[in-house]
């Protein structure tokens, strides 16, 4: 979704992430005429049709004011599920989730909240089989997920070892568990992937 034309694609540097999306089917809409240039209006306006094709909007992180808590009210009047992850109060990326949830956002813990909402069937099985199939190289959380075998480990025991606050583990934990690589289990996390 574009906050500016086909042709003036901002920033720039996204000009090779537009076309490789075109080159794999992906869809990319814009409301704006090709040539128009981006303004700070069209981007909270455009946000209102992310929403609107949304099953679901999920907040992970959202300051006091932000795109996303933008993007997530447009949700609330347009009737959609509103997800958010809770913070410590202390954490200020945490305190647009907080108030998302305190203005009636669904509280997520675990990727099975939204799945279990949304009702969508979680029976189908992940067809990565290894973890040659697929490469974390790079990925935000890869100190976390180095740290995760197939033995149980808790938020807690991650919190200790990585000397990260709670608040970040469990983004962490959240976003590898929605990618498929961990899933949670009785004492903690395992891997999904044979390591």
């Amino acid at each position: 979704m574009l906050g500016c034309g086909f042709n003036n694609i901002f920033p720039s540097e996204n000009n090779l992430l537009y076309k490789k999306i075109l080159e794999n089917d992906g869809l990319v809409i814009s409301e704006y005429p090709p040539y128009e240039k981006h303004q700070s209006k069209y981007f909270i306006a455009r946000n209102r049709i992310i929403s609107g094709i949304s099953l679901g909007i999920l907040v992970i992180e959202a300051g006091t004011r932000s795109g996303t808590s933008i993007t997530a009210n447009f949700g609330f009047k347009q009737n959609k599920k509103v997800f958010a992850l809770p913070h410590e109060i202390t954490n200020k990326y945490g305190i647009g989730t907080n108030k998302l949830l305190k203005k009636g956002a669904i509280l997520v813990t675990d990727v099975q909240d939204i799945l279990k909402e949304l009702d969508i069937a979680t029976t189908k099985k992940s067809s990565i089989s290894s973890f040659s199939e697929i490469t974390l190289t790079n990925h935000k959380y890869q100190y976390i997920y180095n740290l995760i075998s197939n033995i149980p480990i808790s938020i807690n025991e991650l919190c200790k070892k990585t000397s990260k606050p709670i608040s970040e583990i469990s983004n962490g934990l959240f976003v590898l568990e929605i990618d498929g690589y961990i899933k949670k289990v009785a004492g903690g996390y395992v891997c999904t992937l044979n390591k």
